[in-house]
């Protein structure tokens, strides 16, 4: 499945063509009897990710990509580009392979090994949901606000303020 791809999806289809790929045009009804799917934009990412293996993000630019906190929830591993705040939201190596934009051959390598390798899929889809429950939960959101509050509130009671 290609999600999101409204930049370059006419560019991908040239390709699938030229390399002989059936796909699934946006809009067109479903046909599972061919290999490439275009999703464009969808706000059902939960139903997605359930139905895949491996997350991949391709992107060139990017600040701090829910999508792969969604994922590493979903106990899906990643493979990544280097960009904006991605090492920010994995780690990297345990929950994703990373590689650098332009390094596709990294990019294809990283892919590869998740795609034969069922056990490296199993341990960082295992450690991806922990670390998300530990790092990005409500729980811990309202903990956090909690102790700050708190830390304001004894701040203000001893006549200091916080600047």
């Amino acid at each position: 499945m290609i999600i999101g791809n409204r930049d370059t999806q006419s560019e991908i289809e040239q390709l699938a063509e030229k390399l002989k790929i059936s796909y699934n045009a946006v809009g067109e009804i479903y046909d599972k009897t061919k290999f490439l799917t275009f999703t464009s934009w969808r706000t059902d990412i939960d139903v997605i990710n359930a139905g895949l293996d491996i997350i991949c993000l391709t992107s060139l630019n990017e600040g701090a990509p829910v999508s792969l906190i969604e994922a590493q929830a979903a106990g899906k591993p990643i493979v990544a580009t280097k960009v904006g705040g991605v090492s920010d939201i994995v780690i990297e190596g345990e929950t994703a392979l990373l590689s650098d934009v332009d390094d596709k051959e990294q990019f294809f390598t990283n892919l590869l090994l998740l795609v034969e390798d069922e056990q490296l899929r199993k341990k960082m889809s295992e450690k991806g949901s922990k670390f998300v429950m530990e790092r990005f939960s409500v729980q811990r959101l309202a903990n956090d606000f909690r102790k700050l509050y708190y830390e304001l509130l004894n701040q203000k009671s001893n006549g200091k303020s916080r600047k």
